[in-house]
């Protein structure tokens, strides 16, 4: 555990020392919202919303569908051991 905090650090440190400058709109972004139709704009932005939710969200039910799995069966990997000790 304690490797994975400190590789964790050591990432992000790294990552911030090589932020460099962005600008708040791309060319292409600026062009659209500049447009009177900005529905492209609006959908692209909601896609970009909402994908970062949706993988998370993804992770997050498979880790609790696995997690009941091994709540269902507690000790199926000790019992085993157990019966060995006792033969």
């Amino acid at each position: 555990m304690k490797k994975y905090i400190i590789t964790s650090i050591a990432l992000l440190t790294l990552s911030l020392l090589f932020v460099q400058n962005a600008e708040a709109q791309c060319a292409m972004c600026k062009a659209t919202a500049e447009q009177s139709d900005v529905v492209g704009l609006n959908l692209g932005i909601f896609v970009l919303f909402f994908m970062p939710y949706l993988i998370v969200s993804t992770i997050g039910f498979l880790w609790w569908k696995n997690r009941i799995k091994d709540v269902d069966e507690p000790n199926k990997g000790l019992s085993s051991i157990k019966k060995e000790q006792l033969n």
